[in-house]
């Protein structure tokens, strides 16, 4: 199976009771230009909770740059939510992610809030 990794439990991907979601469905790739993205979106999109400091950070990200906008549905959710991801542009990136739509992919997360 296809799998999309984080780097932080990201807010955005709890389904419910502070359990983060195990499996999305890749529904849309989106080329887009950072710079271009609200500051609102930006804060959705990047915020996690900091074990080490208790609290809510963000990941930074640079001003500007191409990237790629993925939309997931989280599968494993009573309501099926959907969730952003931003992953920078390579052709290669852009490849792999386009031939993905419609499957399936672990949601492995690296380092978060629910790591012992």
């Amino acid at each position: 199976m296809n799998k999309i990794k984080f780097s932080h439990t990201y807010m955005k991907l709890f389904e419910y009771d502070e359990i983060p979601v195990k499996e999305a469905q890749l529904l849309e790739v989106l080329n887009i230009e950072l710079e271009k993205l609200s500051g609102y979106f930006i804060t959705y999109d990047t915020i996690f909770w900091d074990e080490g400091e208790m609290h809510p950070d963000l990941y930074p990200l640079p001003e500007k740059g191409d990237y790629l906008l993925l939309i997931f549905e989280k599968i494993s959710a009573p309501n099926r939510d959907i969730f952003t991801t931003l992953r920078r542009y390579t052709q290669e990136k852009e490849k792999y992610y386009r031939d993905s739509i419609g499957k399936v992919f672990d949601v492995v997360i690296q380092k978060g809030i629910h790591d012992k």
